[in-house]
């Protein structure tokens, strides 16, 4: 005899799901867990830390770039530099030179907005400390915090001439006696960041002197050079770093400076 099939009427099924079977973990084995998470998390952070900061360096490098090969254009076509400080007919100070490479980095109407014969922070002038250019955002700044700022300081020698950029005029390349390429130019120096123009940079004494940053993303900071190249040096190796901060040949020609 056949036995009933159970789905041939309502009445006659009499079957039940099987209820799910979940998975219960006891003290120790969410303990185990736990820590396993907490091992793999540690171990991911430096490598996580470390891929930021090279996207971080190599953000800041390529604005550097930018910014060496608009000061080179600018050099071609004034036969100078910049000045690190544009000044009016008595000798004040107005604004920086980086308002001068406007034109060099592909912002020339951002340019036409300034009144020149005004300073940075005038009635006029102000208003466009907003409009900062994405060339002089540094990576290690947040911008909603920082409007305006910018860690790309030229290295002015206060004391003589033994730099590539100078205070109030402008310098000629074949005026150097030394290899544009072991001379700093420019450099990011994170925590001096200033109004990009306001004409405020930094000494090389300045910044021999700072204390090292060690144990973060600033540990090395990136230099421009006065062949535009670019490279990261450590700020705890002040011997590396006063190597290229001064064109020491210019002592042979008078120049003095208690660097030495």
């Amino acid at each position: 005899m056949n036995e009933p099939n159970p789905f041939d009427s309502p009445e006659a099924y009499t079957g039940k799901p099987e209820p799910k079977k979940w998975w219960h973990f006891t003290v120790v084995e969410w303990i185990v867990m736990v820590l396993i998470i907490f091992v793999l998390a540690a171990l991911l952070m430096p490598a996580a830390k470390m891929a930021k900061t090279s996207g971080r360096r190599d953000w800041s490098a390529n604005h550097l770039k930018e910014i060496g090969i608009a000061l080179h254009n600018y050099h071609d076509l004034y036969g100078t530099l910049p000045p690190a400080v544009v000044t009016d007919a008595e000798g004040r100070p107005l604004y920086s030179w980086r308002v001068l490479l406007l034109p060099f980095l592909e912002q020339q109407a951002l340019y036409d907005q300034f009144d020149l014969s005004q300073p940075w922070d005038s009635q006029t002038n102000r208003p466009l400390v907003e409009q900062m250019p994405y060339m002089f955002e540094s990576p290690f700044l947040d911008p909603t915090e920082n409007p305006g700022m910018t860690s790309y300081l030229a290295v002015v020698d206060p004391e003589g001439k033994r730099t590539l950029m100078l205070s109030q005029e402008g310098r000629a390349f074949d005026e150097v006696p030394c290899e544009l390429g072991n001379v700093a130019m420019v450099v990011e120096q994170i925590d001096q960041a200033v109004i990009w123009t306001k004409p405020e940079d930094i000494s090389p004494f300045e910044l021999i002197e700072r204390p090292p940053i060690d144990q973060n993303d600033h540990a090395y900071y990136a230099v421009l050079f006065g062949d535009a190249s670019v490279t990261w040096m450590p700020e705890d190796d002040p011997q590396q770093l006063r190597a290229c901060l001064l064109c020491k040949e210019f002592a042979k020609a008078g120049e003095t400076s208690a660097y030495e």
